[in-house]
């Protein structure tokens, strides 16, 4: 955030940079379910392969604190 780089728009970087690793589709469709109006918290959280529950938490904890 203090970086001022929009999270949808980081998120696609990551992915272009993982694409080797295979984790760049589920990226990119974080990054999709970002732009349609979802939470980061409920982007993540279809891409369990990706993110354990306690980071899914986190993240809506961190979402719940910091003012969109």
């Amino acid at each position: 955030m203090k970086a001022g780089i929009p999270l949808k728009t980081a998120l696609e970087r990551l992915a272009a940079e993982a694409n080797e690793s295979g984790v760049g589709a589920p990226i990119r469709a974080a990054a999709g379910s970002l732009e349609q109006g979802m939470s980061f918290s409920q982007a993540v959280s279809a891409h369990k392969a990706l993110f354990d529950a306690w980071e899914v938490q986190a993240i809506e904890a961190a979402e719940a604190v910091v003012p969109a």
